[in-house]
């Protein structure tokens, strides 16, 4: 019998988990409309709603981190500055006359660079690749868990 000490399933585990399949069935509703500051926020709400997170004071379900985060060492996108950084780079990338493969994976690196939210940020961001490929008609990939370059 395995003690509950050694494979206990964190709450917030489950909960994510089904909040992800809500965030799935998000973009599956929203694939071909133009990707938006409010869609990714919304996509972070969806995500992170019901999580202990949420009953933090310092974390904000949906908007922007209020602390200044790392991902491997490196700085982020301070967080007075994630709105403006985000939103230059949403105008560049639709900007686009067409959007490839390329563009989708340079999306998501920056992306992850200005890590707008607290926490959430990788998993915002792949479900983001998720939905850009459908939206211009690449078929999605599976990003494995060792091929990540920094902890989320």
């Amino acid at each position: 019998m395995i003690g509950i000490t050694e494979d206990a399933v964190k709450v917030d585990d489950i909960i994510e988990t089904t909040n992800h399949f809500r965030c799935i069935d998000f973009i599956i509703d929203q694939a071909k409309e133009p990707l938006t500051e409010s869609m990714i926020t919304r996509l972070h709400s969806l995500l992170k709603s019901g999580t202990s997170d949420a009953s933090k004071s310092w974390f904000v379900v949906g908007d922007y981190k209020r602390i200044p985060n790392e991902v491997g060492g490196k700085k982020t996108t301070s967080p007075q500055k994630v709105g403006l950084e985000l939103r230059a780079l949403l105008k560049e990338y639709r900007g686009k006359k067409r959007i490839g493969f390329e563009d989708i994976l340079d999306f998501h690196q920056r992306f992850e660079s200005i890590h707008p939210f607290q926490d959430g940020n990788g998993r915002v961001g792949r479900l983001i690749m998720f939905k850009e490929c459908l939206n211009h008609d690449i078929v999605p990939f599976i990003k494995r868990a060792e091929a990540r370059l920094v902890a989320e």
